[in-house]
């Protein structure tokens, strides 16, 4: 059973929609094409269950930014997710209107995509700041703020017990 900052940790990581079973993606297939994160949209939906309510009440009735720096320029997604927290639509666009946005470049998507362990890659771009996500507007920043400092308060209390 993963503990709580792991699982927390992974809601943060499914705004990038990057958490998928492990071997999905191998380092030479790894690619921003549409085609090949599609189908991680199914793969996130079937496994919305766990997701902590915390993290899945963040992640429901959002519009998200994703962008993707990339060597062939600035990659971008628009997703959308239902009051459920369930993607409704994921691609390669620019969101109208977006909640969240989620900001990182080729590399790192490609370190945590390929990773044997996706989750913890996630955890330490996100800490270096190679993955940044941010609320648009007041009310949103407030609430990925909320988010963010869930997620330290879990990690520094996970060591004391």
């Amino acid at each position: 059973m993963p503990n709580r900052r792991t699982v927390i940790i992974s809601g943060l990581l499914v705004m990038t929609l990057l958490m998928f079973p492990v071997g999905t993606v191998s380092a030479q297939e790894c690619s921003l094409d549409s085609d090949q994160l599609n189908p991680l949209v199914d793969v996130y939906n079937e496994n919305l269950d766990q997701v902590p309510g915390l993290v899945k009440g963040q992640l429901s009735d959002q519009r998200i930014d994703v962008r993707i720096d990339a060597a062939d320029g600035e990659r971008r997604f628009a997703v959308s997710t239902d009051s459920d927290g369930r993607v409704t639509q994921f691609e390669e666009a620019v969101a109208e209107d977006p909640t969240v946005r989620v900001e990182t470049d080729e590399s790192t998507t490609c370190d945590v995509i390929t990773s044997d362990d996706p989750a913890a890659t996630f955890n330490q771009a996100y800490e270096n700041g190679d993955i940044e996500v941010t609320g648009v507007g007041v009310t949103n920043r407030v609430k990925i703020g909320a988010v963010k400092v869930g997620v330290s308060v879990v990690k520094s209390l996970s060591g004391l017990f």
